[in-house]
């Protein structure tokens, strides 16, 4: 019986496909989940090396790890900086993770099938599930279409059977996940649109949210569809990384400022209480005290729920840091500007906060800490309320008052999105009698 630990970096790709090696390890009688590394026989790292904070991160567990256990690392990494000691399984293989197991440990295979999907998500009321994988943009900056690829999509009727699946095993928030989400479909023929309108169709109690996608992609039809659709969450994920033309055209970004402003403020005025967070990168190479300021304006401009800032990470064999390395900031200088952009941000995000105090939005229960029940509304802003109330369950709420950026909220009634089928069969059940 091998006792395996599975640690995680990175973001909700990376997070799915934790989960499905998961899966795939625990249908063979072989393998053992623990919840401690130090109680494994095998650690599996699924690494991610987006910046060089990350990447020095996924080293530095994997060092701590080897001293306990087999340790394998998965996901993003580059083979230039291979530990010793460390088994390694390229992103491409990872679904056969199993059988590289059973060589690595001399082990007798056991026959058991491969999951492509997943039944569950651990831990968890919202589940992650990615429909895509790859980028085809090559932003300057960006090392992530160097290791997962071109972008790929998932079969609209796997898609579907997994989405279905969640629901019949109680998740009540799906976030559809991808590298780039406007990417869906373009290798086979559908659009993002067309899985959205099938998903939707089920008649449960559910919503869905979008993880990330970029301006180019947010067109009217789909900010339409945000507007007729109550169980898409009205919250998007617009990223920004910086307000001024010149650095968006080195960052080979594929919008300008007055369109990504266009979007953002299409989206806010035609959808009911919707929001926008946003990820931002200070000190791109040759970015000056002018280029940060319009950032700043952005800011200002759309009011974000809330900005996640990186400073610029340069990332070998990208075009950044083959052609504008002579261009990189001094890093006091990013660090200054880091601590002024984030003082903003939230200021920003407060006033964002306070608009919603008192207006009625709906709650989905999912963790209790210290006696409260915290989880988050259809925009996204993160509320605790009394912890007599259930997990993954929805309520109507109304909004009290805001301390450090988690809203206290009153709760009205239950809310259903639509009636769920559980229901509909006791009524007619008892309609009938």
């Amino acid at each position: 019986m091998i006792k395996f630990f599975i640690k995680t970096f990175g973001c909700k790709v990376n997070q799915y496909d934790s989960q499905l090696i998961k899966e795939n390890l625990i249908i063979d009688k072989n393998f053992i989940p623990v919840t401690d590394y130090k109680n494994a026989d095998l650690i599996i790292i699924n690494s991610c090396i987006v910046t060089e904070k990350a990447e020095e991160e996924v080293l530095k567990y994997a060092k701590k790890f080897k001293n306990y256990g087999v340790v394998i690392i998965t996901g993003c990494f580059k083979e230039n900086k291979k530990l010793e000691g460390v088994y390694y399984l390229p992103l491409k293989d990872e679904i056969d993770i199993k059988n590289f197991i059973y060589e690595i440990l001399n082990m007798e295979k056991e026959k058991s099938k491969t999951k492509q999907t997943i039944s569950f998500f651990e831990d968890r009321t919202r589940a992650f599930l990615k429909i895509e994988e790859g980028c085809n943009k090559f932003c300057s900056y960006c090392i992530v279409p160097y290791l997962r690829g071109s972008a790929r999509s998932k079969d609209i009727d796997v898609i579907k059977e997994e989405f279905l699946n969640l629901l019949k095993n109680g998740y009540k928030e799906i976030v559809l996940s991808g590298t780039e989400l406007g990417f869906y479909g373009i290798d086979i023929n559908k659009n993002l649109i067309k899985l959205l309108q099938e998903l939707l169709s089920y008649p449960y109690d559910f919503r869905i949210r979008l993880s990330s996608i970029d301006p180019e992609f947010l067109s009217d039809e789909l900010i339409q569809f945000f507007c007729q659709n109550e169980k898409l969450c009205p919250h998007i994920h617009l990223p920004l990384q910086s307000g001024s033309n010149k650095i968006l055209n080195l960052m080979r970004r594929r919008y300008d400022k007055n369109y990504y402003l266009d979007r953002a403020f299409k989206f806010k005025e035609s959808v009911k209480n919707s929001t926008i967070t946003t990820d931002i990168i200070v000190g791109f190479p040759d970015e000056n005290e002018d280029d940060f300021y319009e950032t700043i304006d952005v800011i200002k401009k759309v009011e974000f729920l809330k900005c996640h800032i990186f400073p610029y990470s340069e990332r070998e064999g990208t075009f950044a840091s083959k052609y504008l390395r002579d261009k990189k900031l001094n890093e006091e200088i990013i660090k200054e500007r880091i601590k002024i952009i984030k003082k903003i941000a939230k200021e920003v995000s407060n006033k964002v906060l306070n608009r919603f105090v008192n207006k009625e939005l709906v709650f989905l229960g999912e963790t209790k800490k210290e006696d409260k029940l915290f989880g988050f509304t259809e925009n996204y802003i993160r509320v605790f309320i009394d912890k007599e109330f259930e997990k993954n369950k929805f309520y109507k709420i109304y909004l009290q008052n805001s301390k450090n950026f988690v809203e206290y909220g009153i709760v009205i009634s239950e809310f259903y999105y639509g009636v769920p089928i559980e229901k509909e069969v006791r009524t007619n059940n008892a309609s009938s009698i």
